[in-house]
């Protein structure tokens, strides 16, 4: 998975980050008629929103939550090209408190 993204910080500690995000999906599947499906790459568009706080000593606590909606993925089995897999409508969500120090 790669992100990049730009941030937006306010000086009270709320921020907002936009981003593009690209991720390899690798299929590692085994099939009875020897078949297999081909490995695909998709990108998405995250968008995340956060606070953070800093203390005099330089610890910091931040906590985020983010959004990504990912394009459609479709994987042909190798042997047989009149089956596929298509998955449509994908995204995925995630909150995270991370503690940290500035030097």
């Amino acid at each position: 998975l790669t992100t990049i993204y730009l941030m937006w910080a306010s000086d009270m500690g709320l921020y907002s980050k936009i981003g593009y995000s690209h991720v390899d999906v690798a299929t590692t599947e085994s099939l009875g008629t020897g078949g297999s499906y081909n490995n695909v790459s998709t990108d998405g568009a995250t968008l995340a929103l956060g606070f953070q706080h800093t203390a005099d000593t330089g610890i910091f606590a931040r906590f985020e939550v983010s959004a990504t909606a990912w394009d459609s993925v479709s994987a042909s089995n190798t042997t047989d090209s009149t089956k596929k897999i298509e998955i449509s409508d994908m995204a995925s969500a995630s909150a995270s408190l991370k503690i940290g120090k500035s030097f």
